[in-house]
């Protein structure tokens, strides 16, 4: 604790004079009651040795850095009302120290706050992006379309089947590669399908009816086919079909024809379009 000395006092039957209320002001100090000696190094003095007050060299009165501790302060002194705006950065809040509970329910977040964006076909109640959406979405509508303005079978063999070449590849997201008939597909599920708009039969001499034919293969074997008649000589139109596959490492489109008392005589198939569609 410390306490005022002042200076020499005088008697009450004194005079008063001016260098005696001098001595008595400018020879008051503060001590302790341990009479310890005031410190006091050039323009700064303590005003308790080894307390936490200070002496600026303006004459100011101020508390030391380090000698509020949270045991000087009362039960809710500090208010918010006594913080500042911008005076409560993240590094004055320790790591983990807002947790759920805190979080008030139905936040609603302003601006445009951020994330990490989930791996693709995480099913949980994770957050999403908008670019893990925009994933979800091109995935889920990738495809390539296979196009072929016109094909034409030259064979006059019965039950002959041939397969489509000279594809033009439109790729959006699901690469295919085509070599003389024979498209790889990546792994994964397609729907697939496959259209043709019209065909013909151009050779007009015989008198039987021409049998058509479509057909998908995937690795060898034959998973969709379509037959439609018509005579010699005549345009009608053609078919499509679509099925669910998996990613096979050889598909074949084939359009032929197939008679069923004469030799075939060739057909032309025009528009022809193949589309695989990738699923999710």
């Amino acid at each position: 604790m410390s306490i005022l000395v002042k200076g020499t006092d005088f008697g009450p039957t004194e005079q008063v004079t001016s260098t005696k209320l001098d001595n008595l002001v400018d020879a008051a100090k503060f001590t302790n009651t341990s009479e310890a000696a005031v410190s006091y190094t050039g323009s700064t003095g303590t005003c308790l040795q080894g307390g936490g007050l200070e002496v600026t060299s303006a004459g100011q009165l101020q508390v030391k850095d380090g000698e509020i501790t949270t045991a000087k302060l009362n039960d809710n002194a500090v208010t918010t009302a006594k913080i500042t705006d911008l005076n409560v950065t993240t590094a004055k809040i320790a790591a983990d120290a807002i947790t759920t509970a805190k979080i008030a329910d139905d936040v609603e977040l302003g601006g445009n706050p951020t994330t990490t964006t989930q791996t693709a076909g995480d099913n949980s109640t994770k957050i999403a992006t908008t670019a893990y959406v925009d994933t979800a979405i091109a995935v889920g509508l990738s495809y390539s379309q296979l196009t072929l303005s016109s094909f034409a079978t030259t064979t006059n063999s019965t039950n002959f089947y041939q397969d489509l070449t000279g594809f033009t590849i439109n790729n959006q997201g699901v690469t295919l590669s085509e070599s003389s008939g024979a498209i790889s597909v990546p792994a994964g599920t397609y729907v697939v399908f496959f259209s043709v708009k019209d065909f013909t039969n151009p050779d007009a001499g015989g008198s039987s009816a021409v049998q058509n034919q479509m057909k998908v293969i995937r690795d060898g074997t034959t998973k969709m086919s379509s037959r439609f008649d018509g005579a010699e000589g005549q345009t009608f139109p053609g078919e499509s079909m679509c099925n669910v596959f998996t990613g096979g490492v050889d598909f074949k489109f084939q359009v032929g024809q197939r008679n069923t008392s004469n030799a075939g005589r060739g057909t032309t198939a025009t528009d022809i379009i193949v589309t695989f569609v990738k699923i999710i």
